[in-house]
C-alpha cells in the first residue's frame, strides 16, 4: 500500500509537493469505515482512493509523469546501461538557476506488514545520494546510505553482499544502488522486496496510449481463467457479452495489411515462426441473437476496433488494470479516468475501490479527473479530494480539500465551480479579446 510519494524539481513541480494518503484526523468520522485502511501495527490510517483536479494548463500530466519516472528509473536493470548514460531528468526550465540543483524523489509504501522508506536526489550526469530504510515494528532501520559513487553506512544484517559492490566496483554514478543490488547482487528479502514492489505495485494506467487495451488483451491470452472475470466486470456495467476472443489468426490479419508486399508478408510469417510470437490484432465480443420469438439462435461477434463505442474500448482496457490491482493489493493511477466514461460508470469504479466486501485486500486508486460531479461527500471524504494548480510563474502546487476550513455538508462541487478551491479555469472575457 502506497503511504507518500514526495518530488522536487521535476518538471512543472519546482518546490517538494508530496502526494500523501494518509487520512486526515479532522475526517475521522466520514466515511471511516467504506473508505479507510487502518494498519493498526503502525497506528496508520491510509485512503483507499484518492481523486486529483485541476485546470487546464496547471500541467497536472506531469504528476503521472513524475510517478512514471520514477518507477521506470528506480528498477532500470543496471547492466542494460552504460556509464557514460544521461540520466534522462527533466528539471524545472521557467527559470535560471534549477537546472542547478538536484532533482528528488521519495517513496514510503507498506508491503509484508513492514514499512519502507526509500529516498534518492539526482541530476543528469549523476546520483547525489540514496537511502533505504525499514521498520519491522516501531523503530526505522537504515538498510543503506549512499552518497555519490561512495556506500556511507550499510546495515549488514539486512545487506549481506555489500562487499562484492565494494571490491568489485560495480556501483556506477548513474545507477541506483536497489536496482544493482536487485540485478547484480540478486539479493533476497529487503532489497529485492523493495525493488519487486514499486515495479509491481504502481499500476500505471493512460488512456492516451492503447498499451493498456494491448495488456488487457494479452491477459485473456495467457491467463484463460481470468477471462470470465472481464466478462463479468463487463456485464456488470451492461456490457452483455457472452464472450470474448483475441484475434490471433495471422494469416486474417495479414489479410487486412493491405499495403503490404508479399515479400513483406513472407518476412513477417518467417518472424513469428522463428520467435513464436503471439499476434495480437483485434477483440472480438460476442452478443447473443434473437429470432422474432426473442429467442436465442446464436452468437454474433463484433470487432472492438471496428464496432464499438470508445467508452466500450476504454472500460474493456480498465477491466485487467482493475482486476489485477483489486486481487493484488497493487495501486491503480489512472490519468484522466472519466474520459470516454459516463460519470455513473466512474461512480460505479471508484465503488470498487473504497468497498470492503469487492476490495478486502484494500487496493488503492489514483486517479486525475475533471468530473466535478462525483465531487461530493457521498463518495469522498475531504482527504480524498485534492487540486492541482499553477502559480503565475508555471510553478504547480498541490493541496488538498481538508486545508480548507469549510463543513463536510457544503456543495463540494458548486464551490470547486465557483472557484472557491481554485484549480478551476481562469477564463478571460471572449468578447472583450474578439473586440481587441
Amino acid at each position: 500500500m502506497l503511504i507518500q510519494f514526495t518530488v522536487k524539481n521535476y518538471k512543472s513541480f519546482k518546490e517538494k509537493a508530496i502526494f500523501s494518503l494518509l487520512a486526515s484526523k479532522y475526517d475521522k468520522k466520514e466515511l471511516e469505515k467504506s473508505n479507510i485502511i487502518n494498519v493498526e501495527k503502525f497506528w496508520l490510517r491510509l485512503l483507499k482512493s484518492w481523486i486529483i483536479y485541476w485546470a487546464n494548463a496547471s500541467w497536472k500530466s506531469k504528476f503521472i509523469d513524475a510517478i512514471n519516472f520514477f518507477k521506470s528509473f528506480t528498477v532500470k536493470i543496471w547492466f542494460k546501461s552504460s556509464k557514460w548514460d544521461i540520466i534522462n531528468i527533466d528539471y524545472f526550465k521557467l527559470n535560471d538557476y534549477s537546472d542547478k540543483i538536484p532533482t528528488e524523489f521519495e517513496i514510503i509504501f507498506l508491503n509484508n506488514n513492514n514499512l519502507y522508506r526509500y529516498w534518492f536526489e539526482t541530476t543528469k550526469n549523476n546520483i547525489i545520494s540514496e537511502w533505504l530504510f525499514y521498520k519491522e515494528n516501531r523503530k526505522e532501520i537504515l538498510i543503506f546510505y549512499r552518497e555519490n559513487n561512495r556506500i556511507e553506512k550499510i546495515n549488514e544484517k539486512y545487506f549481506k553482499k555489500w562487499l562484492v559492490i565494494k571490491n568489485e566496483n560495480l556501483l556506477r554514478e548513474n545507477i541506483l544502488l536497489l536496482s544493482l543490488a536487485a540485478w547484480q547482487l540478486n539479493e533476497k528479502w529487503i532489497v529485492s522486496d523493495v525493488y519487486n514492489r514499486i515495479n509491481n505495485n504502481l499500476r500505471i494506467s493512460n488512456w492516451l496510449s492503447n498499451k493498456i487495451e494491448k495488456y488487457t488483451q494479452s491477459q485473456i491470452c495467457e491467463l484463460t481463467d481470468k477471462k470470465n472475470e472481464i466478462l463479468n466486470l463487463l456485464n456488470w456495467v451492461n456490457i452483455n457479452v457472452s464472450n470474448i476472443e483475441i484475434e490471433t489468426d495471422v494469416e486474417k490479419i495479414l489479410k487486412k495489411m493491405k499495403l503490404l508486399s508479399d515479400e513483406d508478408k513472407d518476412e513477417i510469417r518467417q518472424k513469428i515462426t522463428e520467435s513464436q510470437w503471439t499476434i495480437l490484432w483485434d477483440t472480438l465480443l460476442y452478443y447473443k441473437k434473437f429470432n422474432k420469438e426473442y429467442n436465442i439462435i446464436w452468437e454474433e461477434s463484433f470487432s472492438m476496433e471496428k464496432d464499438e463505442s470508445s467508452w466500450t474500448r476504454k472500460f474493456f482496457a480498465l477491466t485487467w488494470p482493475i482486476i489485477d490491482t483489486i486481487e493484488n493489493w497493487y495501486t491503480l493511477i489512472v490519468d484522466e479516468l472519466e474520459a470516454k466514461l459516463h460519470t455513473n460508470l466512474v461512480e460505479k469504479i471508484i465503488s470498487i475501490f473504497n468497498s470492503n466486501t469487492l476490495n478486502k485486500n484494500n487496493a488503492q486508486l489514483i486517479a486525475t479527473t475533471h468530473n466535478t460531479n462525483i465531487l461530493s461527500n457521498i463518495l469522498f471524504r475531504r482527504d480524498q479530494i485534492w487540486f492541482i494548480e499553477k502559480n503565475i510563474y508555471w510553478e504547480s502546487s498541490l493541496y488538498s480539500l481538508s486545508d480548507f476550513s469549510i463543513k463536510s455538508e457544503e456543495n463540494f462541487e458548486k464551490n470547486y465551480i465557483r472557484w472557491k478551491y481554485w484549480a478551476t479555469p481562469k477564463i478571460k472575457n471572449l468578447e472583450y479579446i474578439l473586440n481587441k
